[in-house]
């Protein structure tokens, strides 16, 4: 169903031990779980959670902001609440996206310590240090390599780990053609020519 533009979901989270925040991405992420069964995607654009539950969950932990001293919880926006109030509710070990540089997966994943969360560097972040006008809040960012490490410690960054695994997309397109033998031909000859 849809209302002014958002697409609201009225059913109850399920429980799972994977969560993919964000299904845009997610299908470089769902190659990677071959053998989990226990998985779903979260949708966050566009999208409204109204299950009375989530509602209830959001609606305290927008009270809780007033009394509360926790850094993260005072800077998180009601999105970023009723994020946290659906992912309360399915309990997931691992929340994962394809993109490192949210600053709402980040917040969350302050915000939902019982979670692993782990957010995959989609792209390339620079060229210099000050073109980096966001600000991240991440547990455990999984990037490029050392050039994404420098430049968000330049930047002053708030992540707490980093794992140079390199690109996603690359690694699974490598997995991909390592398999498919499509050699037509024994010897190639290169030609070149004088311009």
């Amino acid at each position: 169903m849809k209302l002014f533009g958002l697409h609201l979901i009225w059913r109850k989270p399920r429980s799972t031990d994977v969560v993919i925040y964000d299904r845009v991405g997610a299908e470089f992420i769902r190659r990677c779980l071959d053998g989990i069964d226990s998985w779903q995607i979260m949708d966050v654009r566009d999208t409204l959670y109204v299950h009375p539950r989530v509602v209830f969950l959001s609606i305290y932990f927008l009270l809780k902001r007033w009394y509360c001293e926790y850094q993260y919880l005072k800077i998180a926006r009601p999105k970023s609440l009723i994020e946290k109030a659906v992912i309360r509710l399915i309990q997931p070990k691992v929340v994962i996206t394809f993109g490192e540089n949210s600053e709402r997966f980040g917040i969350l994943s302050r915000l939902c310590p019982t979670s692993l969360f782990l957010g995959v560097q989609n792209g390339l972040r620079g060229p210099r240090v000050s073109d980096i006008d966001f600000r991240l809040h991440l547990t455990n960012c999984l990037c490029f390599g050392q050039d994404t490490v420098d430049k968000y410690e330049k930047s002053g960054q708030s992540i707490d780990a980093f794992h140079i695994i390199g690109s996603l997309k690359t690694g699974l397109f490598e997995i991909q053609e390592s398999g498919a033998n499509n050699s037509k031909f024994d010897i190639c000859f290169i030609s070149s020519t004088n311009t």
